[in-house]
């Protein structure tokens, strides 16, 4: 069809006419990133029956292979983050029928597994557990685990789990007081090098004949957790176990409680934050379609109920639960009879997420991109970070039986109001400082509305992403004439939060993009000084600057997206230099950990620009979208890590009138789709897309020109970012967003005593502000006198020409950082707020913690003893420390002529 002005897509009317709400859609199935294969193309080798795996190892059992005798294949994540068959392992003495891969467990460069037929020292079938490890690039047999009181039939290595130098194993065949099968389960301590000595056997209190305790097991944190599917008469139970000083000791049993479940405890898993510790409880057969069950550690001896998962589309039959895997908030639970995209009994897995409330959001959908029936997908599950790994034991791929693997990972969607895995459309109107959302369900606008709260002209849109890490959108908006950055946390159309998250940044501190570059799954804030070219960045936890200072230099460089790039949760900056060639900040946190050319990409033309960056193909490396500002041409590059895989052309030409506003995952289906506004006369359209394929679109909807786009990047409208100070949306009264951004010069271009647009002082800039002694002391007491918590570090804030003492404190009860901001004039408590610290900020503070029970000689008191000892120094901060196991204050002052001297003080 020929591309029309009025509605460029080429969609018929009949389609045109689905623009109004419409019911909501089924869940759409994500697909994998990868399909994984065993080395040889054999038939009947049901790979996939179990998998495992850790930020850089996966292994694939594959019981049948060999007939029978069975095989593990070890794919480890290349540099390129490609998954490469590392080895394909088998047992030293292995023979026909043991099932060697019925079960397996990774941890760094140890692999354990399960082969439930193995012969032992007792019996030809008693099974056994292997142990190898990674020495320098092979993997090697250390191990070989046999109960001490094994017996035929025992199925010892039904299932194993692995953490640090513990290992567990099922036995679910094994004998004890006179039962049958009453199921045993077994630890293993790893003594020295690489042996590995039995510590303990573990049974059920009051176990029965054919309760099969251990056909599940999990450990985690000196915790066991195993499954007993079969106790009481089928309808299953599971038990905790815990390790003091070596001893093993029933904690506490879980049962479902609910009439007529069935098979509750075939499959466990245990995980934790520092919000707290869960056990996941697997009852395939539950009301018929299967369910995981949730309970949080209260104390060692209870583990109360907190949730019953069941997917949103669950049905009959579905067997939901037989599969279950957790790592910190998520867990992933697989449903291997579930009917997919019309395929009955296809598979599917389905991860949720623990929300800040306490319950537990349904997320991605994962299903295989071409599933069959009855191929067993979900069989295995296993999840580590935001990585998934799927068992399809009986896909054919490519001979009957053979097996597959599937990988995925975890991203959520950028720009949403409710959490639902889709992306949503954000619009703000300069002139009434409105903002509106729509949530969307693929081509159509769900719902939509004005938000709760509005603004005055003195503000302007800078960014929107998920600061706090609840699948929920925030907007950041910044004050034209002081540079403030303001925060609006959206739920829905309610704004659920607003406050300022920082004071007065200078103009010339130009907003980049939000990204999250820490890996911690909520959205960072980048700035850029237009007159010298440094980046700085904020790492946030919800409102709080939980970490600034400097990245990099980008003189010399024109600013072209923000993306993950090669999949590790973190965003990667794009640039282009003078000479039109690609390059990347390859990022963790502040850091560049690389600065690279982008591979196989020639360089870009001036009448290129980035419209988008966007994962077009679902594999979570993030691709770009080039459109022509000449031929309205628009391109792509599906990217592989730092590497162009391949170029496409998305459409030959488009008027320029139309422009891409956005890109986001409108249907939730794992690749991101495009959304176009025709700046003529505001008709809104979209394109659902695969890859460089557009596989539909439809005009959505008339806005009119007053409304700008606000999602992710605005890649067109700038605000500055890309370092021409275009106005494209006429938001500024004079074009050009450098002078319009700020104005204020307290805050000053990174450095001076009184701040520096993004750094370590005062709004994120490396200066040292200060005040009077007697002022951050009586600040540091108010802050104190509100919650009486461990102080560990206290630090003068120069923000919108007023003086502010920040303290950070520790509360022990719930692992919480507690960050109370003073005035420090009036004494006025400006903000109170708590968090649960990431792993970098426990690794900032984690000293500091350890020792702040042992401080006997309060921050005011080390303050005031260094001044005395100083006449005329003012104090910029004091923090916690530790020397040679004593706890120390570091204070920092200033002099009258501006040296900066960092003195210690024994805190006891």
């Amino acid at each position: 069809m020929t591309f029309q002005n009025s509605i460029p897509l080429g969609i018929s009317l009949s389609l045109a006419l689905f623009a109004s709400p419409a019911l909501a859609q089924q869940a759409v199935a994500r697909s994998e990133r990868v399909l994984l294969s065993p080395v040889s193309p054999a038939a009947d080798q049901r790979f996939g029956s179990a998998v495992a795996v850790d930020s850089s190892t996966a292994a694939f059992g594959a019981p049948a292979a060999l007939s029978s005798a069975g095989a593990v294949t070890i794919f480890e994540r290349g540099s390129s983050n490609t998954w490469l068959v590392g080895a394909t392992i088998a047992a030293s003495d292995s023979a026909a029928a043991d099932a060697f891969g019925t079960s397996t467990g990774v941890d760094g460069s140890l692999v354990v597994v399960g082969a439930p037929m193995a012969g032992g020292t007792a019996s030809s079938d008693q099974g056994a557990a292997y142990i190898f490890r990674k020495i320098g690039s092979s993997w090697t047999q250390v191990a070989k685990l046999v109960a001490s009181d094994g017996a035929f039939g025992d199925a010892f290595g039904t299932s194993v789990a692995i953490k640090g130098d513990t290992v567990v194993v099922g036995a679910p065949g094994a004998d004890g007081a006179g039962a049958i099968d009453r199921g045993a389960a077994y630890i293993f301590r790893n003594t020295s090098a690489n042996i590995w000595t039995e510590q303990s056997k573990l049974s059920a209190a009051g176990g029965a004949a054919g309760d099969r305790f251990g056909a599940a097991v999990a450990t985690r944190s000196s915790r066991a957790l195993i499954g007993a599917p079969a106790r009481s008469g089928g309808a299953g139970a599971a038990y905790i176990f815990r390790n003091a000083s070596g001893s093993w000791s029933q904690a506490v049993s879980l049962a479902s409680g609910e009439a007529g479940a069935i098979g509750f405890g075939t499959s466990v898993a245990l995980s934790g934050t520092l919000v707290g510790d869960w056990a996941f409880v697997g009852a395939p057969e539950s009301a018929q379609s299967g369910a995981a069950f949730v309970y949080q550690r209260a104390t060692d001896t209870s583990w109360p109920f907190e949730a019953r998962l069941v997917a949103s589309d669950i049905a009959a039959g579905d067997a939901f639960g037989a599969a279950l895997s957790a790592a910190d908030d998520r867990v992933i639970v697989g449903s291997p009879l579930s009917s997919v995209r019309g395929i009955e009994d296809a598979g599917s897995a389905r991860v949720f997420r623990r929300m800040a409330s306490g319950s537990w959001q349904e997320g991605s959908k994962l299903a295989a991109a071409t599933g069959s029936s009855l191929g067993g997908f979900a069989s295995a599950v296993a999840l580590a970070g935001e990585r998934v790994m799927v068992g399809a034991p009986t896909t054919a791929n490519g001979a009957t039986n053979r097996g597959a693997g599937y990988h995925y990972k975890l991203d959520y969607a950028r720009t949403s109001i409710d959490d639902n895995g889709r992306s949503d459309v954000l619009w703000f109107s300069p002139a009434s400082g409105n903002i509106a959302a729509w949530s969307m369900n693929g081509l159509v606008r769900d719902s939509g509305g004005i938000l709760s709260n509005s603004v005055d002209a003195s503000y302007e849109y800078a960014g929107a992403g998920d600061l706090f890490g609840d699948g929920r959108t925030s907007v950041l908006l910044r004050h034209k004439t002081t540079g403030a950055f303001r925060m609006w946390r959206l739920s829905g159309l309610n704004v659920v939060d607003d406050r300022f998250i920082s004071g007065g940044i200078a103009a010339e501190w130009q907003y980049l993009a939000l990204g999250d570059i820490s890996g911690d799954g909520k959205a960072d804030v980048l700035l850029r000084n237009a007159l010298t070219g440094q980046v700085n960045g904020w790492i946030m936890s919800g409102a709080n600057k939980a970490l600034g200072g400097a990245i990099g230099n980008s003189l010399g460089l024109t600013y072209a997206g923000i993306g993950d790039f090669d999949s590790d949760g973190r965003s990667d900056i794009l640039w282009l230099n003078a000479a039109g060639q690609a390059r990347a900040w390859m990022m963790n946190g502040l850091s560049i950990v690389s600065d690279i050319t982008i591979a196989n990409a020639a360089p870009v033309a001036t009448t290129w620009r980035v419209a988008a960056m966007a994962d077009l193909d679902g594999d979570a490396d993030d691709d770009v979208v080039w459109r022509n500002t000449v031929t309205g041409a628009v391109s792509g590059w599906i990217m592989a890590g730092a590497s162009v895989q391949s170029v496409g052309t998305l459409h030959a030409g488009i008027a320029l009138n139309w422009r891409i506003e956005c890109a986001g995952d409108l249907n939730a289906d794992g690749t991101d789709d495009i959304v176009w506004r025709n700046m003529t006369n505001g008709d809104v359209n979209a394109w659902l897309m695969n890859g460089l394929v557009k596989t539909s679109g439809a005009f959505v909807k008339n806005v009119a020109l007053n409304w700008s786009m606000l999602n992710d990047d605005d890649y067109n409208d700038d605000h500055g970012r890309d370092g021409n100070g275009n106005d494209d949306n006429r938001d500024d009264s004079n074009d050009n967003d450098y002078d319009d951004n700020g104005g204020a010069n307290n805050g000053g271009g990174g450095g001076g005593n009184n701040g520096g647009g993004g750094g370590n002082g005062g709004n994120g800039g490396g200066g040292n502000e200060t005040t009077t002694g007697s002022a951050f002391n009586s600040a540091v007491d108010a802050a104190r006198a509100v919650s009486n918590l461990p102080i560990l570090e206290a630090e003068v804030e120069f923000e919108a020409n007023t003086t502010f003492v920040a303290v950070l404190q520790w509360r022990a009860s719930d692992s919480k950082l507690v960050y109370v901001v003073v005035h420090a004039g009036t004494l006025a408590i400006v903000s109170n707020t708590s968090w649960t610290p990431t792993a970098a900020q426990l690794a900032d503070y984690g000293v500091a913690i350890s020792v702040s029970g042992l401080a006997t000689i309060s921050p005011t008191t080390a303050v005031s003893q260094v001044l005395a000892a100083n006449p005329g120094s003012q104090p910029h901060s004091v923090e916690l420390e530790e020397e040679s196991g004593a706890p120390k204050w570091e204070v920092t002052i200033v002099s009258t002529t501006g040296v900066v001297s960092k003195i210690k003080v024994a805190a006891r």
